[in-house]
């Protein structure tokens, strides 16, 4: 009589802190993650109805202003125009994380590190938050690997990307692709950036963190940009 096959263990995410750090030296997590979705074709231009000074103006407020967000009762997004009182992610909250912050993570010694200690291990390790990403971040954390050769550090990721505590990998089904062209189509973003937002909307997730700013053009989640912290 066969023994019943016994499921394989989860992993903790914290195994990924330092795991081929080796392979990111050097390498700045969102320029990676840049290089590797451009390559899935540039988004078409979009209108501008603006002058570059009033633009100039816009940007020179639109980021590092951490203290004046948090010292306001209302605040408003440069991308979507949103207006929104200021909020920490909630306990409990499910949070998308783009790919970035997964190699900030990994990397150690980053400008982005602390932060991402604090979200992996004090948000996520602790069962604070449960977390989320889509197999497009598999796939970009897995192309730093095998072409490192390191086929060694690619199955752990693999591993702990697929069997995280915690951690939700979400595949790309149809309705995720029509979402994916929806968000495109309006937001005006790259095929691959839409991809991973349509997925953790469709999981309901109510925070998508990132080191991108176009991520804020969305309106049907709240985006974090790491920048905006440091």
């Amino acid at each position: 009589m066969m023994e019943p096959e016994q499921p394989r263990p989860f992993h903790s995410i914290t195994e990924l802190r330092g795991l081929g750090a080796e392979i990111w030296h050097g390498i700045d997590g969102q320029e990676y993650v840049n290089q590797l979705r451009d390559e899935w074709g540039r988004p078409v231009g979009m209108v501008d109805d603006i002058s570059s000074s009033e633009l100039e103006n816009a940007h020179a407020a639109s980021s590092h202003h951490r203290d004046v967000v948090m010292t306001s009762t209302m605040c408003g997004c440069f991308y979507c125009l949103r207006r929104f009182a200021p909020e920490e992610i909630p306990a409990a909250a499910l949070v998308a994380i783009d790919t970035a912050p997964f190699i900030y993570y990994i990397e150690r010694g980053s400008a982005f590190d602390a932060l991402a200690v604090e979200l992996f291990e004090d948000c996520l390790a602790t069962e604070r938050n449960h977390a989320c990403t889509s197999v497009v971040t598999l796939a970009e954390v897995l192309v730093g690997a095998i072409r490192a050769a390191r086929t060694d550090i690619a199955s752990r990721y693999r591993a702990l990307l697929t069997r995280g505590r915690g951690l939700t990998l979400l595949d790309l089904t149809d309705s995720t692709a029509e979402r994916a062209a929806d968000v495109r189509a309006r937001y005006n973003l790259r095929l691959p950036d839409a991809f991973q937002v349509a997925a953790a909307i469709q999981a309901g997730a109510s925070h998508f963190v990132t080191n991108d700013d176009r991520f804020r053009r969305v309106t049907e989640i709240a985006v974090v940009v790491l920048s905006d912290l440091v």
